[in-house]
């Protein structure tokens, strides 16, 4: 769901589902002047299973500080909506 208004756009939740793993992403940018320049604030969850994150294992090693708590991983995204940047 995505809601618009006050120059301001939030992302309440778009989710993704694949084998052994769940993703949300949340959170606002700014829609003033170029769309391409807006500010991001946003959040990336993942929830992997204990199978994904055993074959993924090198990579959520890599994202170890954006552990939460067992199994799930909150990731802030900021920068501009064209070119992104995990924080």
């Amino acid at each position: 769901m995505f809601r618009a208004s006050g120059g301001r756009g939030t992302l309440e939740s778009l989710t993704f589902q694949g084998d052994g793993i769940y993703i949300r992403l949340k959170g606002t940018l700014a829609m003033t002047g170029p769309l391409p320049s807006a500010p991001l604030d946003l959040t990336i969850e993942l929830m992997p299973k204990p199978d994904f994150l055993e074959k993924q294992k090198l990579v959520f090693l890599l994202l170890a500080k954006y552990q939460k708590s067992p199994g799930a991983y909150r990731i802030p995204v900021a920068g501009t909506l064209m070119s992104p940047s995990l924080q």
